[in-house]
């Protein structure tokens, strides 16, 4: 990660943190974040579009799967 990318996830996780939104209303605003930034690289490709949040979806489905799985090891 290069450090415009950690300084920029930093200032992102801040706002979100400080912003009061519940959580179901914060889980909204980065969908509709990266809904915005699919159309910006895909314009009108909505199969590609769909194709890279699926992806993306999965990722960070199977990221939690690993901390789950981490955890409980940890736990033990």
């Amino acid at each position: 990660m290069t450090p415009e990318y950690k300084t920029t996830c930093e200032q992102i996780d801040s706002i979100i943190k400080e912003s009061g939104l519940p959580e179901m209303q914060k889980y909204s605003l980065l969908t509709t974040c990266l809904s915005k930034v699919a159309h910006e690289y895909n314009n009108s490709d909505f199969a590609t579009m769909k194709v890279k949040l699926a992806l993306l979806c999965k990722t960070m489905l199977d990221a939690v799967e690993k901390a789950e799985q981490l955890y409980n090891k940890l736990k033990k």
